[in-house]
């Protein structure tokens, strides 16, 4: 597991918890609106993010 993940991961469960009801939608916005935070750590403004990126972090996503 990654710090990027959990805190991907991290992000989707607050909002998740905090709905009620629950919306899903709201908890996923939010997972992938970290998601492209943390892809854009690092990279300059501008920067493309690239598939293979995101692949990456779905498999560290899917060992938490």
């Amino acid at each position: 597991m990654t710090e990027r993940a959990q805190r991907i991961y991290d992000a989707w469960e607050d909002e998740y918890c905090r709905q009620k009801p629950f919306y899903e939608h709201r908890a996923l916005a939010s997972a992938i609106r970290e998601t492209i935070n943390e892809l854009q750590k690092g990279t300059t403004v501008g920067t493309v993010i690239m598939c293979a990126d995101v692949l990456e972090l779905c498999e560290e996503l899917e060992k938490l």
